[in-house]
């Protein structure tokens, strides 16, 4: 993540508890703010439009966890093997960049389960 995306994570945060209190509720409650993440767009820019830029936004089954693009996911499955797991057909990772760029790389199909990763380097 960069700079500026963690200034807008703080600041979607702080948007929240905003809301919450807006609301009557108890702005303390770390569950009532959660919520409001969920719901509450960031007020500062993202690369996201602002209704999309919200705490687990979930999309053709997607989830994302802060308001800003999603860059590539890589999986180290060996000492000489990364795999770029990023699907290229998602939105926030092709808000970024072209999916004809990515095509080529990216292998979603790939990706192995944290279990089938750990059994692979026991012993």
């Amino acid at each position: 993540m960069s700079a500026a995306e963690y200034y807008m994570a703080m600041f979607h945060i702080k948007d929240a508890i905003e809301y919450v209190a807006r609301e009557g509720k108890d702005p303390n409650d770390i569950d009532e703010i959660i919520k409001a993440l969920e719901t509450v767009p960031c007020s500062t820019p993202t690369i996201l439009p602002k209704e999309k830029a919200v705490f687990g936004l979930k999309e053709r089954g997607l989830f994302h966890s802060y308001p800003a693009a999603i860059g590539a996911s890589f999986q180290i499955q060996g000492r000489d093997k990364w795999v770029v797991v990023t699907d290229p057909d998602n939105p926030y990772v092709t808000a970024m960049w072209p999916k004809e760029l990515l095509e080529p790389y990216c292998h979603p199909e790939l990706a192995k389960w944290p279990a089938e990763l750990r059994a692979m380097y026991k012993g």
